[in-house]
């Protein structure tokens, strides 16, 4: 069977292949004696395969980690504007039980609830300050103090 082209003449295919030809031509055979040459060239080929799959891995690997930061800095975004918010509705709820507490006067509740908002800051900003100071001495006298049980010149006991 012949495939002719619009030419008349046998299709690109029959002269690759022969007219009426059903096989695939066979690659060329590496010659027995590659060359002295070869071997650098597979080297260079192989280093320059594995750089491209370790620039790939980084590229992979600095696009998980951007992916990360963008989701954390969203997270904490979107906790601290729902924590601001809570914290906003408990003052105002605050202000509204200070201004009835006090006769009705809105000026009263918002001052009091002014105060106590600001008081609660300062006492949390404390507990934080003294907590991290105590752990901060804590480490400091475990890293050079010697422990307890050498202080009269005794080898420690082990278990």
């Amino acid at each position: 069977m012949s495939i002719i082209d619009e030419n008349g003449g046998p299709s690109a295919a029959e002269s690759v292949h022969g007219a009426g030809s059903d096989r695939v031509p066979e690659p060329p055979r590496a010659s027995a004696d590659p060359g002295p040459g070869a071997w650098a060239e597979e080297l260079i080929r192989a280093v320059s395969d594995l750089i491209a799959i370790q620039k790939d891995r980084l590229a992979q690997a600095a696009r998980a980690w951007l992916l990360r930061i963008g989701v954390c800095v969203a997270l904490a975004v979107g906790g601290s504007l729902w924590l601001g918010s809570a914290v906003l509705a408990t003052v105002r709820g605050m202000r509204g039980g200070f201004a009835e507490l006090f006769g009705g006067r809105p000026w009263a509740g918002d001052l009091a609830g002014g105060v106590l908002a600001l008081a609660l800051v300062v006492a949390a900003a404390r507990i934080f300050v003294t907590r991290s100071t105590r752990a901060e001495l804590e480490r400091l006298r475990r890293k050079y103090e010697p422990p307890a049980e050498n202080l009269d010149g005794r080898a420690p006991t082990t278990l």
